[in-house]
């Protein structure tokens, strides 16, 4: 049930009766399997994508009453939605539920003991540290800091990854085994890591990179840039294909258009292939979707960069009779394109201003 509630939120997020069907068969779920967190974390998620927060809350704490075993980032990340949403109040009584539960091990405590939060706390000490800073809360912000300086003291992770650090420039193997251990047992250095990969990959270290970014993105699943680094990795050690597919799989379901930097990214990777309507695809559909003027200047300035270099692929290659369609085509989407705008940015007149001129060869 689960699945095919999450099968159809993805599918058809606007369609109210659809909506209703999905909020029932995620309880349906949870009824039948109370101590599985996937449901609740779904009906959460639609909740909050739905603008449903108190009801988002009411889901959270009573999971965290009845949950066996919670996935940490999956709980993190949904309270982050929360904060962002600015549903404050409610995220802290669920951090309230959920550090009485891990640190009290009393779900129905009066109130957290943050001294007693253990190592495996810390992915929710991080999270209702970023909570309190936003509330003003400066005494519980350093009680929280206190703590988790002294966790990470006590932790042998923190020892290791201070050895990956130091052995990072002469043995990336090493420095990257040592990172997977950590990662495998303490989420907490989730960040670490990721500065890391991308250390790696900026020394040319593409397979140790790979391996962590592989690690980074089955800890974060959710995390969009995670994601997309991982795919730009995997398309430089030449598993084009892999990286491809997995942008794709991600733009496959994003029917609102939200995920703009990733498909960004997917055009870029069509394009060295060559695949330039693929990459036009990528956009596209948005320009019709979209509705904030600055996503939409977003999405045309990607697709005029896009045909731009399609159109000069075929002038250098001395295919004037295609190239000159392809400019005509060009010139004309553009300025159909820029009527819809109350106002055009420095950077598309520039480019419109190039792409006439070069238009004007031809005539």
């Amino acid at each position: 049930m689960t699945n095919l509630a999450y099968l159809l939120q993805t599918t058809y997020p606007k369609d109210q009766g659809i909506k209703v069907r999905i909020e029932k068969w995620y309880k349906s779920a949870i009824q039948l399997s109370p101590a599985v967190g996937e449901s609740y974390f779904g009906l959460a998620n639609f909740y909050i994508k739905n603008g449903h927060y108190s009801e988002a809350g009411k889901i959270l704490v009573h999971g965290f009453k009845l949950i066996a075993t919670l996935q940490r980032k999956v709980v993190v990340e949904i309270l982050r939605k929360l904060s962002k949403k600015q549903q404050l109040d409610i995220s802290s009584r669920c951090y309230h539920v959920l550090l009485c539960r891990e640190c009290n091990k009393n779900p129905n405590a009066v109130s957290p003991d943050i001294s007693s939060c253990d190592e495996e706390s810390l992915d929710y000490l991080v999270g209702y540290r970023e909570l309190m800073v936003e509330l003003g809360e400066s005494a519980a912000v350093s009680s929280i800091e206190s703590r988790m300086k002294q966790l990470r003291h006590e932790s042998s992770s923190e020892i290791l990854v201070q050895t990956a650090e130091e052995v990072l420039r002469r043995d990336a193997e090493m420095a990257t085994q040592l990172m997977l251990k950590v990662l495998g047992r303490d989420s907490f250095y989730e960040t670490t890591a990721w500065r890391m990969a991308q250390k790696l990959f900026r020394l040319g270290a593409l397979s140790q990179s790979e391996q962590l970014y592989s690690q980074l993105t089955r800890v974060s699943p959710e995390n969009l840039d995670l994601l997309t680094q991982h795919a730009v990795v995997l398309f430089e050690t030449g598993k084009e294909e892999k990286a491809v597919e997995m942008l794709g799989e991600k733009v496959k379901v994003d029917i609102t258009c939200e995920m703009l930097r990733l498909r960004k990214q997917l055009s870029i990777m069509y394009m060295k292939r060559n695949l330039f309507l693929e990459a036009v695809r990528t956009f596209e559909s948005c320009m019709e979707i979209l509705t904030d003027e600055k996503d939409k200047i977003y999405v045309l300035v990607n697709l005029a960069k896009i045909k731009r270099k399609h159109y000069l692929i075929l002038r250098d290659s001395k295919e004037h009779g295609s190239a000159r369609l392809k400019i005509h085509e060009i010139v004309q989407w553009l300025r159909d394109a820029l009527q819809g705008l109350s106002r055009i940015p420095e950077n598309i007149l520039s480019m419109k201003e190039d792409l006439e001129s070069e238009e004007r060869l031809f005539l």
